[in-house]
């Protein structure tokens, strides 16, 4: 009965790392990003997940292609978040360029500026 329960356990407390590096085999070979505006501003959240050892680059590139910002990820992290402050840039259409040299994705994204309608104000003023 003892060793059932032994057996039971040591099954029980295994099995998490044994899930843990079937997921970290499964992602291997590419990296995951998902990209996402911060609520109320004008900065871009990025977050990758990669494999420990790989160089992952990011880019902002602006319509004709040029490069706005470039940031290098640290090959022994795991999962990098990031923050772009696009507050600068003029409104338009630009792109995430997320490259690990083997395999690229691209995210598209736009900067548009709120429409600022006039307001009008009524003052009342008592005239003798």
């Amino acid at each position: 009965m003892k060793t059932i329960k032994f057996s039971l356990l040591l099954v029980f407390l295994l099995s998490p790392i044994l899930l843990f590096s079937f997921i970290s085999d499964r992602t291997s070979d590419s990296f995951r990003v998902a990209t996402y505006p911060a609520a109320g501003s004008t900065k871009l959240m990025v977050v990758v997940q990669k494999p420990e050892g790989r160089v992952v680059q990011l880019r902002i590139l602006n319509q004709q292609g040029q490069t706005l910002a470039t940031e290098k990820l640290a090959k022994k992290l795991h999962t990098v978040h990031t923050r772009f402050d696009l507050t600068e840039l003029p409104d338009g259409v630009y792109r995430v360029e997320i490259t690990d040299f083997k395999n690229k994705q691209i995210e598209q994204f736009t900067l548009r500026s709120p429409r600022v309608t006039a307001s009008r104000q009524l003052s009342i003023r008592t005239l003798d």
